[in-house]
């Protein structure tokens, strides 16, 4: 077990042959929308256990957390966002706010 609370942006600006990034068990509480940009990166495991925010743990929970990056992402590019198939049940609290801020 890490006790990695922030990725840093190393790991998305530098690593970018990653094909798997694996933050499981790692105290996070957001994950950078930057990591869908890691253009070979296909598996991002998480756990959802923690008390994580973005992207929520029902995401996380059915595996979809790359997807859901890239939408955020998508939204950034666009200023549309669509975010369908998650069973999201509530706005996801990172709308309106800069949830790609990151706190180095």
């Amino acid at each position: 077990r890490n006790r990695i609370s922030v990725l840093p942006s190393t790991v998305y600006k530098d690593l970018t042959g990653l094909t798997t990034l694996s933050l499981r068990e790692n105290p996070l509480l957001l994950v950078p929308t930057a990591v869908a940009n890691l253009p070979r990166l296909a598996t991002l495991l998480m756990s959802p256990s923690f008390e994580l925010q973005i992207p929520p743990s029902g995401v996380v929970a059915q595996g979809q957390q790359l997807r859901y990056l890239a939408g955020l992402l998508a939204a950034e590019r666009t200023g549309r966002l669509t975010l369908p198939g998650f069973g999201l049940g509530t706005v996801p609290r990172e709308l309106g706010h800069g949830w790609d801020e990151h706190p180095e």
